[in-house]
């Protein structure tokens, strides 16, 4: 069976490539023909595959057979035109056919005692590869003498068979589909790789980005709350403190910031009132700025669990106040 590979580097099956048995050795594939064209020795010598002692021996027989079936035809042939020299023209066609005749014999004994060294599992008692040579610089072609070493030839160099026969295809169609089935399953695993690389890319950039507007905001705020708090410290009464805090509000963007802001203008407002009532005279305008200021810290919309301090601190200066008009009465 031929086989065409594309490469020049390929797998070979570790097993005797005549007989399928357990290989000892070695041997060069011989020179083949390809396309007309007789591929050198030495070129073909380049490839070796393994081979059980008993195959090497008949496979080195057989090959034998052709260089002493040579070696007889010449040297009758060199015979034959001594003796034509000595003995005329009928000399000569008997020494020529006489060399041509022996020179078949040797073969055919050479041939026939490879054939009996052959044992029921060789594929053939001649060369078990031969190669063919080498097309367009990248195709390897190759003819296999044994059926079931050519398909485990191709099985192990599947992705790189070029030009498979009908029957070279027969025997290989199970293992390329396998192959075509595992390469869309790889593939799938990639793609599927690539979409969770992507996407864990996507919710990375996604979260840099939320840090970024978050450190944003918070510098924002920070800077916000620092010039609005100076204002209110620098306010000359309710109104341009309730001014400052609106402006604020307006422009912060975190609600924990507002929250704070509203906190700190709660402590602005009750200390000014506990101030405002400290400067009074009579209990009653003291009770009243203070009862004012307790009302709207709880009616506010910061947390009175936030508030707790204030509104203890207005309640305490409350009672004291109450607790000194009862005793003014009480005298």
């Amino acid at each position: 069976m031929r086989v065409d590979v594309l490469g020049k580097t390929l797998s070979l099956p570790q097993r005797c490539t005549c007989c399928g048995r357990t290989h000892s050795s070695d041997i060069p594939a011989a020179a083949g023909r390809n396309a007309g064209v007789k591929v050198l020795d030495s070129q073909a010598a380049a490839w070796r595959f393994p081979v059980c002692t008993q195959c090497l021996r008949h496979t080195t027989t057989w090959q034998s057979a052709a260089r002493l079936a040579s070696s007889i035809r010449f040297g009758g042939l060199g015979l034959a035109f001594v003796i034509v020299i000595l003995g005329g023209f009928v000399a000569l066609v008997l020494g020529v056919a006489m060399a041509f005749t022996l020179s078949a014999l040797a073969r055919h004994l050479r041939l026939r005692e490879a054939r009996r060294q052959c044992h029921p599992e060789c594929a053939w008692a001649g060369p078990p590869v031969f190669y063919l040579g080498l097309s367009d610089d990248v195709v390897q072609s190759f003819e296999f003498a044994q059926l079931g070493y050519a398909a485990d030839f191709m099985r192990l160099n599947l992705k790189k068979l070029i030009y498979l026969s009908s029957e070279a295809l027969r025997l290989v169609q199970p293992d390329l589909d396998r192959e075509a089935a595992q390469e869309a399953e790889r593939q799938a695993i990639a793609h599927e790789r690539m979409r969770i690389a992507a996407a864990e890319e996507a919710e990375r950039k996604a979260i840099e980005r939320e840090r970024v507007r978050i450190a944003a905001e918070v510098a924002h705020d920070n800077n916000v709350y620092q010039k609005c708090i100076a204002r209110i410290d620098t306010a000359k009464g309710p109104a341009g403190r309730r001014s400052a805090v609106e402006a604020g509000l307006r422009s912060l963007r975190q609600d924990h910031m507002r929250q704070q802001l509203m906190l700190e203008a709660s402590r602005f407002e009750v200390s000014a009132a506990i101030a405002k009532a400290e400067g009074l005279k009579s209990s009653a305008a003291k009770l009243r700025t203070l009862s004012e200021a307790l009302e709207a810290v709880r009616n506010d919309a910061v947390p009175d669990h936030l508030q707790v301090e204030l509104i203890r601190s207005l309640e305490t200066a409350i009672a004291k106040i109450e607790d000194e008009k009862n005793s003014i009465d009480m005298v």
